[in-house]
């Protein structure tokens, strides 16, 4: 079974998201993080969640319209 995880940058979705990836590359198809806004610019925080994973695999978004199927 492949998964597709879906979550938000409010807490620690994406760096739990991240090790499940790394433990289970396989396993997981799709990371998708809804970046809450915020004072901080979170780009390193991703780059360090994802460190190793595929960027085809992990997607940031901010709003619906950067969700976009089909996903390839």
């Amino acid at each position: 079974r492949e998964f597709v995880l879906v979550g938000d940058s409010g807490e620690d979705d994406p760096e739990i998201y991240g090790k499940i990836a790394q433990e289970y590359p396989e396993r997981i198809h799709r990371i998708f993080i809804w970046d809450i806004p915020s004072t901080e610019p979170q780009t390193d925080r991703f780059q360090k969640a994802f460190k190793d994973i595929e960027r085809t695999k992990w997607r940031i978004f901010r709003s619906p319209k950067g969700l976009k199927f089909p996903f390839r």
